[in-house]
C-alpha cells in the first residue's frame, strides 16, 4: 500500500509510461534487498557445525571385571538376596555387556569404598582422560576452547564439573560453560544440541562437549529389584567431542552436524516416573527403573523419528505421510 501512494517528481512526469518507471524500479530494488536480507538471515541461522574429532576414555586393564567379580562385590555389601543376585546375573548376561567391563577403583576395593573422594576420583579420571586425549589428537590447547558443555546425570559437585575441567586445562576467562545434571541418558544428546545452538551465534569458535557418568555415586546397595538395574547396566566411561563452526574444517572434520532433535515428554506421568532417584523401604538411596521405561522410550523414539524424517526426507516422500 505504501508503494501505491508514491508519485514521480513533476519534471519527470511527462508521460504515463514515465510515471510508472519509478515505482517499478523501487519495487525491484526493494525486492532484491528483501531477498538479500532473507538469505543473510537464513545463512546466520544455519551456520554449519562440524564434528572435528572425539576421544573416549580408556581405563587401565586393572579395572576390568568379569560378571562373577561384579556379583561378588555386590554380595559383599551384605544386602543382596539370592533371588535378586540371580536376577542381576541374568540381566547382565542378556544386556550385551561383555565379561570384561570396567568398575571404578572404589568398587574394586575390598571392602567396597563408596565415598565422595572415590566418586571424585572416578569422575576426574574419566573427564580428564578423554579431554586430554582429544586435545592431543587435534593439537589444540585449553585456551582454544570457546564453549564447554559437560553432562553427568547423577553426580553433582561444587565446584561444578565444568569448573574442574576449566581449572585442569586452563581454559580462558571468557569461555562459555554449562554443566547438565539429572537429565538421564538423553543428556549427551542434549549437550550436543546446546553446543550446536551456541556455535550458531558465536562465530569462529570451538565447542568441547564432555559426557560421563559416575557409577560410584549412583551405586545402589539395597535389595529392591527395580533399583538393582542401574548396577547391572552402568560402568565407568567418558567421551569428549570437539565441535567447530569454522569453515576450514569442512574438508577435515569427521562429520557435519545437520540436525538435533529433542522431544520433551515430562508432562506424561508414565514418562516422568519411569526413572526416579529415591530411597527404598530401608532408606538406601538409588535410582528406580519402572516397567514403563521400554514403552516410554519407544514412543519417544517414534516421535523423534517423525520429526527427523520431516527434516531429512525428500519432498516426494514427505507427501506420502502428510
Amino acid at each position: 500500500m505504501v508503494l501505491s501512494q508514491l508519485r514521480a517528481p513533476k519534471e519527470h512526469a511527462k508521460t504515463g509510461a514515465d510515471k510508472k518507471m519509478l515505482p517499478e524500479g523501487i519495487i525491484i530494488v526493494l525486492g532484491f534487498l528483501l531477498l538479500f536480507v532473507k538469505m543473510a538471515t537464513t545463512a546466520a541461522k544455519t551456520r554449519r557445525v562440524y564434528l572435528v574429532d572425539f576421544a573416549c576414555y580408556k581405563l587401565p586393564e586393572s579395572q576390568s571385571c568379569t560378571w562373577a567379580f561384579v556379583a561378588e562385590q555386590f554380595c559383599s555389601m551384605g544386602k543382596l538376596s539370592e533371588r535378586n543376585l540371580d536376577f542381576m546375573q541374568k540381566t547382565m548376561e542378556r544386556s550385551g555387556m561383555g565379561d570384561s567391563s570396567y568398575l571404578s577403583e572404589g568398587l574394586i576395593k575390598k571392602p567396597v569404598q563408596i565415598s565422595l573422594e572415590d566418586a571424585l576420583s572416578e569422575t576426574r579420571a574419566a573427564m580428564f582422560g578423554a579431554v586430554r586425549d582429544l586435545l592431543e589428537k587435534t593439537g589444540l590447547s585449553g585456551s582454544d576452547i570457546g564453549i564447554l558443555v559437560v553432562n553427568c546425570t547423577v553426580f553433582c559437585m561444587n565446584p561444578s564439573l565444568s569448573a574442574m575441567i576449566g581449572h585442569e586445562f586452563k581454559l580462558r576467562d571468557n569461555v562459555i560453560c554449562y554443566s547438565l545434571q539429572g537429565m538421564g541418558c538423553s543428556a549427551g544428546l542434549v549437550a550436543i544440541g546446546l553446543a550446536k545452538r551456541l556455535l550458531q551465534v558465536h562465530n569462529d569458535s570451538y565447542a568441547l562437549v564432555v559426557s560421563t557418568e559416575c557409577i560410584t555415586d549412583g551405586m545402589y546397595r539395597g535389595d529392591d529389584r527395580s533399583m538393582i538395574l542401574i548396577n547391572c547396566f552402568f560402568r565407568v566411561g567418558g567421551a569428549a567431542i570437539l565441535l567447530s563452526n569454522q569453515s576450514f574444517h569442512r574438508s577435515t572434520a569427521k562429520y557435519e552436524l545437520c540436525h538435533t532433535v529433542q522431544n520433551q515428554t515430562a508432562g506424561s506421568e508414565r514418562s516422568y516416573n519411569c526413572i526416579f532417584r529415591k530411597e527404598d523401604d530401608e532408606g538406601e538411596e538409588g535410582i528406580s527403573v519402572s516397567k514403563d521405561l521400554l514403552d516410554v522410550a519407544c514412543n519417544t523414539i517414534e516421535i523423534n523419528i517423525a520429526i527427523l524424517g520431516h527434516l531429512i526426507l525428500p519432498t516426494s516422500e514427505k507427501f506420502k505421510y502428510s
